[in-house]
């Protein structure tokens, strides 16, 4: 969840980051109780439902992040040979 969280908030993307602060260890735990049938399905897809509609909010936001990283690394990541 760290490691997602950091590299959020490198792209750039500090709202997404935020969420997966607020929510992520909750739906990783609920994931896991809901597996091992500790709670009823509702209780884990209340946690998602509340996480979704935040992301919702965003607008889609996080692919321009992401492009504008792209852009931004892309000498990094394309060998470039020029004649």
């Amino acid at each position: 969840m760290k490691e997602l969280t950091d590299i959020l908030e490198k792209i750039g993307a500090h709202d997404y980051a935020i969420i997966e602060k607020k929510y992520g260890e909750e739906m990783w735990r609920m994931f896991m109780a809901l597996e091992n049938e500790e709670i009823e399905e509702n209780g884990f897809y209340t946690i998602i439902e509340k996480a979704n509609h935040e992301y919702e909010k965003l607008n889609g936001k996080l692919g321009e992040l992401l492009e504008a990283y792209f852009v931004n690394i892309h000498m990094d990541l394309i060998e470039v040979l020029e004649d």
